[in-house]
């Protein structure tokens, strides 16, 4: 079984969201209670605890991935809340997600999810989490190929290349250095096993 770290992708981005929330409040709208939105949840919310700073943070599922005007009811209320980074991890309800945040404007911002989704709303997705497909498959697929394949539960994250934080290209988004450089550092620790990512919602 072929997993991706994506706590990882959660952690970073969530670390990036607790440096650029205006209104101090930051969410992620999941699709349902399963193992991958779990463990972006669960490193997002660890991600935005990490940074020390006094930001309050709360989750939500459609409780479907096909639900964009759920998902749209979803965000128009915590944006009513006043959450100004809303994490989507729901698939094509994700797109009721792009409508609110469209319509409410700057500085309510979408964060992506497993593909840079910068151009999705310009100026308004300043991070995606990356799931990167191409290498993970490909890894296995040669390690395969040279008989050094192991079977089991295989989780490959950040040190292999198959998970990250990706930021807008500037003349999308200019994210502001410090933010790039706060999530550099959580990179290098995570990578040097300083920080564990969890897998489970705390």
């Amino acid at each position: 079984t072929l997993n991706f770290k994506d706590q990882v992708g959660g952690f970073l981005t969530g670390v990036a969201a607790a440096h650029m929330t205006q209104s101090g409040k930051v969410a992620v709208i999941a699709g349902a209670e399963v193992g991958d939105n779990i463990r972006n949840i669960a490193g997002f919310e660890a991600g935005v605890r990490a940074t020390g700073k006094n930001v309050e943070y709360t989750h939500v599922y459609v409780g479907s991935f096909e639900d964009p005007t759920k998902g749209k009811e979803l965000a128009n209320t915590l944006i009513q809340e006043g959450y100004d980074m809303l994490l989507e991890v729901c698939a094509a309800s994700s797109m009721g997600i792009r409508e609110a945040v469209k319509e409410a404007g700057t500085p309510v911002c979408m964060i992506g999810n497993c593909v840079d989704e910068s151009e999705a709303i310009p100026g308004q997705v300043p991070f995606s989490t990356f799931t990167n497909y191409r290498n993970f498959f490909y890894s296995c697929m040669e390690e395969v190929a040279q008989g050094q394949f192991e079977t089991g539960v295989i989780f490959r994250g950040l040190k292999e290349g198959d998970v990250d934080c990706v930021f807008a290209k500037d003349e999308t988004m200019k994210v502001p250095q410090e933010v790039k450089d706060a999530v550099q550092e959580f990179k290098q620790k995570i990578i040097d096993g300083e920080i564990e990512p969890p897998m489970e919602i705390q």
